[in-house]
């Protein structure tokens, strides 16, 4: 198992580049990022949650079966900490 993970979509269908001009499951709403991790990782998805800031972040949450939670600004500690607490 990884130490740490970091992942991205370098795809994008309106991209430049030949090979990288094209539709993506790894590509936000699509939710491969999130299953690739909840694959490599020991993930308890009843105490997990993914916080994002765009419509697409809790359409990807949703279809990897990921509670999602829309951020809006402000801080995010303190909405980490408010979501955590029950």
């Amino acid at each position: 198992m990884p130490a740490d993970a970091y992942e991205y979509c370098p795809f994008h269908p309106n991209g430049v580049m030949a090979k990288y001009c094209q539709e993506s499951d790894l590509r936000k709403p699509g939710p491969g990022m999130l299953k690739k991790l909840l694959a490599d990782w020991p993930v308890d998805l009843s105490r997990s949650l993914m916080i994002g800031d765009r419509p697409t972040d809790m359409e990807a949450a949703a279809a990897a079966g990921v509670r999602g939670h829309f951020f809006g600004g402000g801080n995010l500690l303190s909405v980490v900490r408010t979501l955590t607490s029950s």
